[in-house]
């Protein structure tokens, strides 16, 4: 990790409202990324296309490479993520993720950017918390500007 890493939590229930995939991801930009979605533990609408079950499935025990529209599929239909996490890194080689997306137990929300350029900086704000620059254990240091 950076020494810019920053990270946004967010409470997953604010205010008596869950806060779901499809409220985190706008703030995201993913735009020629490559995505890998790992430790997933969601729960669906009726009705979910096949396709997504079968990713999330997968990704409950390994790392699978997912495109961004599955990602928007899975927000589309899923009514809660009790863990899951969403990786984008910028090339293929890449050990470290220029941004991650984490649902930690149904507990919070973690949008962490080593380029904060990949995220819409203000949009999460909407959801309650704040950015804060991390440690390389990822551990909060200070307020971020954002």
């Amino acid at each position: 990790m950076t020494e810019e890493r920053r990270r946004f939590d967010i409470r997953m229930w604010n205010d008596s409202r869950l806060i779901v995939l499809s409220d985190v991801i706008p703030a995201v930009r993913s735009d020629g990324l490559r995505w890998v979605m790992s430790d997933a533990w969601v729960t669906f609408r009726e009705g979910t296309p096949h396709d997504i079950l079968r990713i999330v499935h997968a990704a409950e025990e390994s790392q699978v490479p997912v495109e961004w529209s599955a990602v928007e599929e899975l927000a589309r239909w899923s009514t809660q993520c009790i863990d899951l996490t969403l990786c984008g890194y910028e090339s293929p080689d890449d050990e470290e993720p220029v941004i991650e997306i984490v649902a930690f137990d149904s507990t919070t929300w973690e949008l962490a950017v080593n380029d904060p350029s990949r995220a819409n900086m203000h949009l999460p704000h909407g959801l309650g918390g704040r950015w804060v620059l991390v440690n390389e254990r990822g551990e909060a240091q200070a307020p971020a500007d954002a």
